[in-house]
């Protein structure tokens, strides 16, 4: 990878900085460094913004990349049941209005034809604007290397969804699985800047897990570690759609949550809910935010078997930091409370006791987590 592609992705992730911070970032040395940015500079792709603001020693360079120079990169999240697109700047400002489709990936070739479609329209919508590439984000077991989700078919139009739309569009196209790809958000704009090793929990429909170990992404041997969803913890025989039984994702997760309060509803138990053909998840947080009695119980239902899925990674691993993040960070301050509880129910004190567990601090993670992984994965930014 040449230097200036190296100082354009420091660029993304560090920000405005200075020329040190980026000779750490790219591993080179400051005259080195400097050198690279200079010639940027001159190009037209990174600006000078003077001498810092100093407490004390001396004033360095601030560096920043020129957002109206580089080309955008397309995001693309696709949930179970949604998919969402953003279009991001280099300094990961939102350019257009986010684009939902909802359409779930049980409909695999309708979503698929609707995604192109629409990221057509982008594309064709500003003939003069440059893209630097298109990072998806799935749940699944996703090689990123080979660009393909496992989890499917080969035949199936989201096996290699990714090569289908650089295809199309091209624009060079990237993917990586949902979890793995928040953490490296945490990881660079997050709260994992630090702390060794730190585990991400993506509590979404599924339950996935990001693992930073020495400031990396740990993938494991084939590159699908963090299956968190899969280890058999559950204590009933449902069966998940992976086609086994016990999985924690049966206990633990925000379909859990629903399915749960669908049961109760149709055992008469009262609720707001009450009525509605399938529940959707906006529905979820509005019963929660009104206190509805029966959704608060279902949430802290799924929260206490987190905490004993949490349990369980921090005696593997004896993990710095946890953090909870994904769709169900909404109900943060119950489901925190309840991996807490179960922890303390579970795990062994000298080891959970030096865990610290939040909850991400972090809007749009989906799609700021796929663009993430276009700067992250390719090999070279072109200029022209």
């Amino acid at each position: 990878m040449n230097l200036n592609t190296r100082i354009l992705k420091s660029l993304f992730f560090l920000g405005t900085t200075a020329i040190g911070e980026l000779s750490n970032a790219v591993g080179k040395s400051v005259p080195i460094t400097t050198k690279g940015v200079k010639d940027l500079v001159k190009k037209g792709l990174v600006l000078n913004l003077g001498l810092s603001d100093s407490t004390g020693g001396r004033k360095a360079y601030l560096y920043t990349a020129d957002k109206d120079k580089m080309g955008h990169i397309i995001a693309v999240a696709i949930e179970r049941k949604k998919t969402q697109i953003d279009v991001f700047n280099i300094d990961k400002e939102k350019v257009i209005d986010t684009i939902q489709i909802h359409i779930s990936i049980s409909q695999p070739e309708e979503l698929r034809s609707t995604l192109v479609e629409k990221l057509q329209d982008i594309k064709n919508s500003k003939e003069d604007q440059s893209y630097m590439g298109i990072g998806i984000i799935s749940p699944g077991f996703v090689d990123a290397q080979k660009r393909i989700n496992t989890s499917y078919a080969a035949d199936s139009p989201l096996y290699n969804i990714s090569s289908y739309i650089e295809e199309k569009l091209d624009i060079p196209t990237f993917i990586e699985n949902d979890s793995t790809a928040i953490a490296l958000v945490e990881k660079y704009f997050g709260n994992a800047k630090g702390a060794n090793p730190t585990l991400v929990i993506n509590l979404t429909w599924g339950v996935g897990l990001g693992i930073l170990i020495n400031n990396s992404i740990f993938k494991g041997f084939k590159g699908f570690a963090g299956e968190f969803s899969h280890i058999p913890l559950a204590d009933n025989d449902t069966q998940c759609l992976c086609g086994k039984k016990g999985c924690l994702e049966v206990e633990a997760s925000l379909q859990t949550a629903i399915t749960y309060i669908e049961d109760k509803i149709a055992a008469r138990v009262n609720s707001i809910l009450t009525g509605i053909n399938e529940i959707t998840f906006e529905q979820l947080v509005h019963a929660y935010n009104v206190g509805d009695a029966l959704t608060i119980e279902a949430i802290k239902k799924i929260g206490h078997m987190l905490g004993k899925g949490i349990a369980t990674l921090i005696h593997i691993l004896n993990p710095e930091k946890i953090i909870l993040a994904g769709k169900g960070i909404v109900f943060g301050d119950i489901i925190l409370e309840e991996v807490q509880s179960s922890i303390h129910l579970y795990c062994i004190p000298r080891l959970s006791d030096q865990t610290q567990i939040e909850v991400s601090a972090l809007d749009n993670v989906l799609t700021l987590a796929a663009a993430s992984i276009v700067v992250e994965q390719i090999p070279k930014i072109n200029f022209s």
